[in-house]
């Protein structure tokens, strides 16, 4: 029979023996010393040192896995974040998607509203334009049907009446307009001959055209080359739209008066061509808002004029460094009696704009008085204005020879005074009439045999 022993201890300590087995038939019995067959063995033991490196082993193993499984289940919490995490930035990319689309629809809905918007304005820029009534009774129309029919060729929609103004404006348009002319030459053309071809209509204001038939409007201006400032107006409008050019018409706020606002490389400019009918001198041609600041207009309603560059006065203005330099440059001016109209521009830099003003302005006064009481210089008229233009003083002269305006009537009122049938005593009588109620006013008077 076998029997099993085991964990034995040693002098030195604790000993793991490997388990014994005994036979009852041999009868072999142990010693103290556990010797076997009369042989005396030494008892094994194992050292402490590695007694306890195994029982660090064994903690080290359970704490490693205890570790590990601690690993593997901060692990799977990782895991479980980093899922969760990649569903919400899934959810955080479909959100941020959706409102880009949402986004891109808004912005889509902006930009018609905007573009509703623009047309609204220009809807009710064009109605601030167009159908207004000027001095009660003359209407400012459009006539970019005809400008249309002309630039497409196709005269179809035109009625007789704008079929007949567009082959007059045609016609005009072949005669001064040349190839390869730039839109400031072809805006020239148009007031050149505007200005030498067509009269204001008679009247007491620029509205009231006398007895010329349809002279607020292309149609009756062309025919009978009459016009009120609504005729110059759309004329010019209108030839300006049929060469391409960008053009509008501007009233002033009491409708009483209207002019040109064309674009020209770009940036707009006013010209009023009533104004410089018969004269032709540039004086209102290419003109900025600043050069029309003593008319009121709704300048919300028309862009606005803020360049000179096609300014012709302007652009040619000689540049002077003191008032008293004017008085030569007339006198050269009146010295060539070959120039019917005459239009000269100075421009002063100086640093006392007030004070040139001032000078020229009784500089002027002066000469004008003296020239309206000389025989030779009597027929002439001279007319100053001065312009504030980006700080300088832009003084525009223009001299005018009335004499070849006079006609025969007018000739009549410039008489002697014998062929008058007035006498010395007369003359002496009105004078001292005169004298006698306005000497206090205006000193010694004479008699003028002009009569107005």
């Amino acid at each position: 029979m076998n029997e099993e022993r085991s964990e034995i201890m040693g002098e030195q300590g604790y000993e793991n023996v490997k388990s014994r087995k005994y036979d009852d038939s041999s009868k072999e019995t142990k010693g103290e010393y556990g010797y076997d067959n009369g042989k005396k063995e030494k008892r094994r033991r194992i050292p402490a040192a590695i007694y306890f490196l195994l029982v660090v082993m064994t903690a080290v193993t359970v704490s490693s896995v205890s570790v590990c499984a601690a690993c593997m289940n901060k692990q799977k919490q990782s895991d479980k974040k980093v899922t969760e995490m990649s569903k919400q930035i899934e959810q955080l990319e479909q959100v941020q998607s959706d409102n880009k689309a949402a986004a891109s629809e808004e912005e889509k809905r902006i930009s018609e509203l905007q573009q509703l918007v623009a047309e609204m304005n220009e809807k009710k820029n064009d109605a601030k334009e167009n159908d207004v009534q000027i001095a009660g009774q003359y209407v400012i129309k459009s006539t970019e049907n005809i400008s249309n029919a002309y630039i497409s060729g196709d005269t179809s929609a035109l009625n007789d009446e704008e079929k007949e103004t567009l082959d007059m404006a045609k016609a005009i348009l072949d005669e001064i307009i040349k190839d390869g002319m730039t839109d400031l030459e072809k805006e020239k053309a148009v007031y050149d001959w505007m200005t030498s071809n067509l009269s204001t209509g008679e009247g007491i204001t620029s509205v009231i055209p006398g007895t010329s038939p349809n002279c607020d409007n292309p149609h009756g201006v062309l025919k009978y080359r009459k016009a009120v400032c609504v005729g110059y107006a759309t004329t010019f409008r209108l030839f300006m739209q049929m060469m391409g050019i960008p053009c509008k018409v501007v009233h002033n706020s009491d409708c009483f008066h209207s002019w040109a606002l064309t674009q020209i490389d770009g940036h707009w400019y006013h010209t009023d061509i009533y104004s410089d009918v018969g004269v032709g001198n540039y004086a209102n041609f290419n003109l900025s808002d600043e050069m029309m600041a003593s008319v009121q207009w709704d300048r919300d309603a028309f862009p606005a004029a803020d360049c000179l560059d096609a300014n012709l006065i302007v652009g040619d203005a000689s540049e002077i460094k003191d008032a008293t330099e004017i008085p030569a440059a007339i006198r050269a001016i009146l010295d060539n009696k070959e120039e019917q109209h005459i239009v000269r521009a100075f421009r002063y830099k100086g640093d006392d704009p007030d004070g040139f003003c001032v000078k020229v302005g009784m500089m002027m006064t002066s000469l004008t008085n003296n020239m309206y009481n000389s025989y030779e210089y009597s027929s002439y008229m001279v007319d100053t204005r001065m312009l504030m233009v980006e700080g300088d003083v832009i003084l525009i002269i223009t001299i005018d020879n009335m004499q070849d305006y006079n006609n025969d009537e007018t000739q009549d009122q410039y008489q002697d005074q014998d062929s008058m049938g007035i006498t010395d005593e007369d003359m002496d009588e009105m004078r001292n009439a005169l004298n006698a109620a306005f000497s206090d006013m205006f000193g010694d008077m004479d008699v003028s045999l002009e009569i107005y």
